[in-house]
């Protein structure tokens, strides 16, 4: 099965569980708030907001959703056919991230304007969205249940979420640098403020790209390894 096909089933089935439905009403909610704050609230309360929903909103529906198709036994069918598991991985965080950079948009938009630099916006949070999907994933094939999955995501977000604690100014620490929450707040701070070295982009990029590259090869030996060894799969490669 070709990969944009899989992309297009996927958001079907997005939009018709009211993803969408939901995140329009989340997101204007965001954006009647932000526009109520004085002006000088509004960009480090947008800078968290962005990242603390829309960035790590696929890896709170990824959970959900492989677990339905689990339940449905989706998998038994899904992977005795050509469609690829690198084509599966690659359509489900490609089109939750295709809602985060939408929702994203949309309240840096109608909370600043133009005021804001949308290619440092698009990096930070698309980078930031598929690596926070691809985590969810390696998490949710070894759950049965949305109750193991919340409670075991504690032990997987907390400790990359720790950069929150500097931008709160509560804490610093040059060891913040190895997490991904740290080049994250980089580029959207950076999107929001104009406020950020051209080093600082680079060097958030170049790490987000490798936390997604090792969280991409996670995935796939641990899918293997849970879903389709599991179901006598060969063709998922």
């Amino acid at each position: 099965m070709k990969a944009a096909a899989v992309i297009k089933h996927d958001l079907k089935f997005q939009f018709r569980h009211g993803f969408y439905h939901v995140y329009v009403i989340v997101t204007l909610s965001y954006i009647v708030f932000l526009n109520l704050l004085p002006h000088g609230l509004r960009p480090p309360v947008a800078v968290l907001l962005v990242f603390t929903d829309p960035c790590v909103l696929g890896f709170l529906f990824i959970g959900g959703i492989v677990l339905f198709e689990k339940g449905q036994g989706v998998f038994q069918n899904l992977f005795v056919t050509p469609m690829r598991l690198h084509d599966y991985i690659l359509s489900k965080t490609l089109s939750l991230s295709l809602l985060s950079i939408s929702a994203a948009f949309a309240i840096v938009l109608f909370t600043f304007g133009l005021n804001f630099n949308p290619l440092l916006l698009f990096l930070g949070v698309t980078l930031s969205a598929v690596l926070f999907t691809l985590i969810g994933l390696t998490l949710v094939v070894r759950v049965e249940t949305i109750n193991q999955y919340l409670m075991a995501s504690i032990v997987y977000i907390l400790p990359l979420m720790l950069p929150l604690i500097e931008f709160l100014g509560l804490f610093s620490s040059p060891l913040f640098y190895l997490l991904p929450a740290k080049h994250s707040l980089i580029l959207i701070e950076g999107a929001i403020t104009g406020e950020v070295d051209i080093y600082e982009i680079i060097y958030a990029v170049i790490a987000l790209t490798v936390w997604i590259g090792l969280a991409y090869i996670w995935v796939y030996r641990w899918f293997y390894r849970y879903v389709i060894n599991k179901i006598g799969g060969g063709s998922g490669q």
